[in-house]
Formats: C-alpha cells, sequence, structure tokens
C-alpha cells in the first residue's frame, strides 16, 4: 500500500534518522527497506520508535553512503502487509 503522507529523513554522521507518518500503518513488528541502497547498512539493527502519529526510524549508515538523494523510498512489512512511503530530505538551517 503506497501511503501519500511524506516523511523526512536527516543524514548523520553515522547514521540516517526518519520521520514517517504512522496512520495506518500496523503496530505489530516491522520490517524495514530503504532505497536506494547504498544510503542504510542493510545488516546493521534498525530502531524503530512510535510517538503518537509519528514512526521514528534510526539506521546505520551505509559504508558506501556518499551524498544525501533528494528523496528516499521507506517500505514497512509486516507479515503479509507492505506499506511504501517517501521520504524527504530535510534541508540543514542556516546557522
Amino acid at each position: 500500500m503506497v501511503l501519500y503522507q511524506r516523511g523526512s529523513y536527516r543524514a548523520g554522521d553515522d547514521t540516517i534518522s526518519i520521520d514517517l507518518p504512522a496512520k495506518g500503518i500496523a503496530s505489530a513488528a516491522l520490517q524495514v527497506f530503504v532505497a536506494p541502497g547504498n544510503v542504510v547498512a542493510a545488516a546493521a539493527p534498525v530502531t524503530l520508535l512510535r510517538e503518537h502519529n509519528r514512526l521514528r526510524i534510526s539506521a546505520t549508515r551505509n559504508t558506501y553512503f556518499s551524498s544525501a538523494p533528494q528523496q528516499l523510498e521507506v517500505v514497512l512489512v509486516a507479515g503479509k502487509k507492505a506499506w511504501s512511503i517517501q521520504a524527504e530530505l530535510e534541508q540543514a538551517s542556516p546557522p
């Protein structure tokens, strides 16, 4: 299922932090897949935190990460259900 609400993400030194709308997403155990594949380390564990109507995901940056794409596709899977959500790159605020 494609969710038309968008999320956002930030690329830190070692982590990728993703903030998504959680409305309509099962509260069961979720598997997380991120495209493009060179952003998140595939073998590293992902931390999921549900806060109100938001889903916050923290993942280790892939060692092949070179620059942040404008948009990620995040696919969440729970059993036979799946959700696809776009996450836009958050622009850093000027000092």
